[in-house]
């Protein structure tokens, strides 16, 4: 009887399966296309909502698109060829929603000015990265704090879905916010996009964000907040997640998160959100006698965050 050795039996892995050493995660090349278009098909809409939000800086929506659709496709092979990760990599919601309303809208700064100062924070944290710091100053920030960020950019996207949309819209002091007009034809497409994309999520259907996005233009006859502005408000609610994850029996836990979600939303500020929390975080541990789960790295970051509250230009 002739007994076959493993070289015999098993195939020869292919240059890919070599490469990215698929056998040893356990997964195939047919496996991996199939989750790189699903990955595709979910994120894709960040092409049609990334130029729509960043015009609302002055930033002109066709280079706005193609600079979007270069550093996804620079980022994901960075992270396949370099990395050797299955992580997709585009521009993220959340800074493109803070340069267009914040620093631009609020602040009134040139958006050529605000990418010069994301160019500058992009090499400060390369170079955080090369001397290894990048994992410390990580590592500093609070669990509590991380889900904060998320749920209070989340809230932060819904809202200025809900106001470009025309479903809320600004009113009087004292009551800086109020329904639009319900039954105008404008808000009523949006809520269209909404329950649309919402369907389409409960269902399972792959793309849902983007299908929902081109239906309601196609509706709209174009590409109007009405057709974008139902995905922020979806996205809003999927980055309410990690609220689940807060500890809020501690209430050294819960105050500065609150903190971070409360002044992110309400402020339309998350630069605000986000150092307020740095600051309260320390304090609530201090004044709860649990001075030791403060890591060294939160206390510069909470310095920054003070002179950011002592330099910030107040309009």
């Amino acid at each position: 009887m002739h007994l076959k050795n493993d070289t015999e039996t098993s195939p020869t892995p292919s240059g890919l399966q070599r490469f990215f050493k698929l056998q040893q995660h356990g997964t195939t090349v047919n496996r991996e296309i199939i989750a790189g278009l699903t990955t595709f098909t979910t994120m894709s809409y960040i092409v049609v909502v990334n130029p729509a939000i960043l015009k609302n800086a002055g930033i002109p929506p066709e280079p706005s698109m193609v600079a979007t659709v270069l550093a996804s496709v620079f980022g994901c092979l960075l992270m396949a060829f370099y990395a050797n990760r299955p992580f997709a990599i585009a521009p993220y919601m959340g800074e493109n929603a803070f340069i267009a309303f914040t620093v631009c809208g609020v602040l009134g700064y040139k958006w050529q000015t605000a990418l010069a100062a994301i160019f500058i924070a992009g090499v400060i944290f390369v170079l955080l990265t090369l001397f290894r710091l990048r994992t410390w100053m990580v590592e500093s920030v609070p669990l509590c704090l991380r889900y904060s960020f998320a749920v209070g950019i989340g809230l932060f996207l819904s809202f200025i879905g809900l106001n470009q949309t025309e479903i809320v819209v600004l009113g009087v002091p004292g009551a800086p916010v109020h329904a639009g007009a319900l039954t105008s034809r404008p808000v009523l497409v949006a809520i269209f996009g909404f329950v649309l994309i919402s369907i389409l999520i409960i269902r399972k259907v792959y793309g849902a964000i983007l299908i929902g996005i081109v239906v309601t233009a196609f509706v709209a006859y174009a590409i109007p907040p009405q057709a974008y502005g139902p995905a922020l408000i979806v996205v809003g609610l999927f980055m309410l997640a990690p609220i689940r994850r807060i500890d809020f029996e501690d209430y050294s836990e819960s105050v500065p998160s609150f903190a971070v979600v409360a002044l992110t939303c309400f402020t339309y500020n998350i630069a605000i959100g986000i150092t307020a929390g740095f600051v309260l975080y320390p304090l609530c541990k201090l004044v709860a006698g649990k001075a030791r789960e403060i890591r060294p790295g939160l206390w510069l970051l909470t310095a920054l965050s003070l002179l950011f509250f002592v330099f910030y230009p107040y309009r």
